[in-house]
């Protein structure tokens, strides 16, 4: 288990909070890693079949930190409760 959230915590929004900062630490390094991937022109996003390039490129990828750190986030607090709901079952 991560050692962020305290092993006796069953609550869902306790473990989301505990969550949200590891969580957004690793989707910021995700999102500038991809920002600086499109500067250089290695790979770039994809709309519609279109890529995405430049400028435009390198802010929908920083655009992209709110959602990813929120979605992510919220899987792996799901993730945690679901398998510490079924723990407390076992009991």
């Amino acid at each position: 288990m991560l050692p962020i959230v305290p092993k006796t915590e069953t609550r869902f929004w306790s473990i989301f909070r505990c969550l949200l900062l590891p969580v957004g630490a690793v989707s910021l390094i995700l999102c500038i890693v991809g920002a600086i991937v499109t500067a250089f022109g290695e790979s770039t996003p994809v709309i519609d079949g279109r890529q995405i390039r430049g400028v435009k490129g390198v802010l929908l990828c920083l655009a992209v930190f709110p959602f990813l750190t929120l979605f992510a986030a919220l899987g792996f607090s799901c993730a945690l409760y679901f398998d510490r709901l079924k723990m407390r079952r076992q009991r």
